[in-house]
């Protein structure tokens, strides 16, 4: 399994919404994809200094989380691992997957993912959705698109969505058996808390967008009835790449944005955070970048020691209305990175950048792929790492004290 490095060409196929919509293929059932090989029995074993790329970390309770994990030296196994107990064993379930650009686990037998087959030249068969019902031991496509998939969401084992590059929607109410094109002028990322209820980031502007700043605007708008209609609930003017999404339950939520002045190759500045807990019917900002020497920077507190650059915000994730995690990227800076951790629903922030955390995020600020989640709880796992080389961090305290669970071993 290669591991495609994220790139700014990433990000503009997730912002290029003033490009016209590529053609959504037919709601038919994709043929099945050749089942991936499951992980031998007595696989070796990931201890000592192997170098190991965790791409993407899902969860769906304290106890069951999987991580996609690229092998970079022969001694390593790499694939698709998964844990039961926490993170005090992982296993290998899965090799010989294609390239995964996004993972998602909405119980524990069921997942789907999105595949992005580099050299592929048959368009349908490189970008594919994939679904597995063992827990990611084996897997079979249900989706063939007609260009790289942005974004992918399921709610629950039946209900999920994915944008294809240039602004296509597409939902399915059976697990992927069957898709549905939605109506759209170009969303670039979302977050659905429940087969109907739904808010997404739309790019207003009709500007072609640059590899610099892609700038905006933008608009959230919400939808009550699965994606079909939305409806306008707040309008960002500027914000140097699309606006992140994170969210509690049913009514809360949180959008995450920064300021395209304020940002260089080597992080931001001003960054701002509002949040809902009514659905949207308000908004408040709770976080707002200060532009007067000398004062603390809300994201940036306590300041690391020896700290050059800022770093850029990777997207939130939120266990409840309280407890959340946000990774920190050094990207291409020469700054410290870590995690900062809420308790109080974001209202305060705590950035954590000793030991390990300080290698900062390998997802840095782009919306592809997951860098953290945090689960009931008080449990979280974020990935920590700079280039190809990163680790799997672990919280079970809501944010207090952090071990390194990969790439150590498998126990």
């Amino acid at each position: 399994m290669k591991y495609l490095a994220p790139s700014i060409v990433a990000v503009l196929l997730i912002v290029a919404c003033s490009t016209p919509a590529l053609p959504v293929p037919t709601v038919s059932p994709v043929a099945s994809l050749p089942t991936a090989s499951p992980a031998a029995a007595a696989s070796p074993s990931l201890r000592g200094p192997a170098l190991v790329h965790i791409s993407t970390v899902t969860a769906v309770d304290s106890g069951n989380a999987w991580v996609v994990a690229d092998e970079l030296t022969q001694a390593v196994v790499a694939g698709l691992l998964r844990t039961q107990d926490g993170g005090a064993s992982w296993r290998v379930v899965a090799t010989a997957l294609p390239t995964l650009r996004d993972l998602q686990f909405v119980t524990r037998e069921r997942g789907f993912a999105s595949v992005a087959e580099a050299g592929c030249t048959q368009t349908v068969d490189c970008n594919t959705v994939i679904r597995s019902d063992d827990g990611g031991a084996t897997w079979r496509r249900v989706y063939g698109a007609a260009g790289p998939i942005a974004w992918l969401q399921f709610v629950d084992a039946t209900h999920g969505w994915i944008i294809v590059s240039g602004g296509s929607l597409v939902r399915t109410t059976d697990g992927g058996d069957t898709w549905q094109p939605l109506a759209g002028d170009g969303p670039t990322s979302g977050r659905f808390v429940s087969p109907t209820r739904g808010w997404m980031v739309f790019r207003t502007s009709t500007e072609p967008t640059t590899a610099a700043v892609l700038g905006g605007p933008w608009s959230i708008r919400a939808t009550e009835d699965g994606g079909t209609s939305w409806v306008e609930q707040l309008a960002l003017p500027r914000s140097a790449w699309p606006p992140l999404i994170a969210s509690s339950g049913d009514k809360t939520l949180w959008i995450l944005s920064s300021e395209p002045d304020t940002c260089s190759n080597s992080g931001c500045e001003g960054w701002l955070l509002w949040r809902t807990t009514d659905a949207g019917r308000t908004w408040s900002l709770i976080q707002r970048p200060t532009h007067r020497a000398g004062d603390p920077l809300w994201w940036a507190t306590p300041l690391p020691p020896g700290a050059r650059a800022l770093g850029f915000l990777g997207t939130p994730s939120f266990a409840d209305e309280r407890f959340g995690v946000i990774p920190v990227g050094t990207s291409g800076g020469e700054g410290v990175g870590g995690v900062l951790v809420t308790t109080d629903g974001g209202t305060t922030w705590l950035r954590r950048s000793d030991g390990q955390l300080g290698s900062g995020s390998a997802c840095g600020k782009l919306a592809t792929g997951h860098c953290s989640v945090a689960v009931p709880d008080r449990s979280a796992w974020v990935v920590i790492g700079i280039g190809d080389f990163n680790t799997l961090q672990r919280t079970s305290d809501a944010g207090t004290v952090w071990q390194q669970q990969l790439p150590e071993g498998l126990r």
